[in-house]
């Protein structure tokens, strides 16, 4: 991840993360302290330290005035299935998902709101109806990896103009990678 890209994710994860709290069901009991749940996989401590620095400056204190409840997943889909029910279990108030496949896991397992992170295609996978008005109870940030693999082909292709085969590695268990595989079809 770029320098200028990891400054702008504390930002990026509380507006989406603050406009999840915020609506009436989190808030519903002013007085109560406010429950998250955070799925990440292993390898997403600069993404959770976003979350954590947004929050800091906001002005809500980890343990004091907001509770986390913390999930790590080994990346695994099983793993994933396995962390996104104790969710419903520990009472939080929404989860915080951080890529497609935690995404999943919360929305199949939970009823919980779900504010996403890191996912490629939001309205290809199902999380949310459009970009403009997400519905259902997922909303979040998306990375528009699908729509942009076939401009980042093209940028390739200009600065290597000979090269005529790309090897595309992809994780067969994201729900976007298959789009992207698509997209990455394209001949020059």
């Amino acid at each position: 991840m770029s320098a200028s890209v990891s400054k702008l994710w504390p930002l990026v994860v509380w507006i989406a993360f603050g406009a999840a709290l915020l609506s009436p069901p989190a808030c519903a009991d002013p007085g109560k302290i406010p429950r998250v749940g955070v799925l990440s996989a292993e390898g997403a401590e600069t993404l959770e330290e976003g979350l954590r620095s947004g929050l800091r400056e906001r002005g809500y204190v980890e343990g004091r005035t907001i509770i986390i409840d913390w999930r790590r997943s080994t990346g695994a889909d099983e793993n994933l299935r396995s962390l996104a029910p104790e969710f419903a279990r520990s009472r939080v108030d929404l989860v915080v998902s951080m890529g497609s496949p935690a995404t999943r896991a919360v929305l199949q397992a939970t009823s919980l709101p779900v504010v996403f992170t890191m996912v490629g295609d939001p309205v290809g996978t199902g999380f949310a109806a459009n970009l403009a008005r997400p519905g259902g109870r997922a909303t979040g940030v998306s990375t528009l990896t699908v729509d942009l693999m076939s401009k980042r082909l093209e940028l390739l292709h200009k600065a290597a103009p000979r090269v005529r085969r790309v090897l595309y590695l992809r994780n067969s268990s994201n729900p976007v990678s298959a789009r992207q595989l698509e997209e990455a079809s394209v001949e020059f």
